[in-house]
């Protein structure tokens, strides 16, 4: 493809998949900035050869090990980025510039902590929701 130029900015954005923009080979503005993305997978951005501006600002990223290819990214100089992204969570984390950070600043636990634990996602909820009205009409024709 030959898109050289693409603005997703302001769309509540949640996810953006690990290959989403691996056929965007000739990418050289991506807006991804004022939306709910937390994380960023360096596999999603590796690819991006041409890549010149990168506008991640406004987004509340997780800064944990899921982390460390995007920060080592933008760290590479290979890149503008325009504002400064910083973490939302952890905690300790919070309000930290994502290119001041290491990799010792990004850890993952491998518990999860059952106190701290996110809220059901909107989308999750919708498909909970779809699922058990399908297990219901069911049991009502079988009835």
């Amino acid at each position: 493809m030959n898109l050289e130029t693409l603005f997703l900015f302001d769309n509540s954005i949640t996810k953006i998949e690990d290959n989403a923009f691996s056929d965007l080979t000739k990418l050289k503005i991506l807006r991804l900035d004022n939306n709910r993305i937390s994380s960023i997978k360096n596999i999603t951005i590796s690819g991006l050869t041409n890549l010149r501006d990168l506008r991640i600002q406004d987004n509340p990223f997780h800064c944990d090990c899921e982390l460390i290819g995007l920060v080592d990214f933008l760290k590479s100089g290979r890149v503008s980025v325009s504002g400064d992204p910083r973490c939302f969570t952890p905690e300790n984390l919070n309000g930290a510039s994502l290119v001041s950070l290491s990799a010792a600043n990004l850890t993952c636990s491998d518990t999860i902590d059952e106190t701290n634990s996110a809220p059901l996602k909107e989308g999750n909820f919708l498909v909970i929701v779809y699922l058990f009205l399908c297990l219901l009409v069911k049991s009502m024709m079988d009835f």
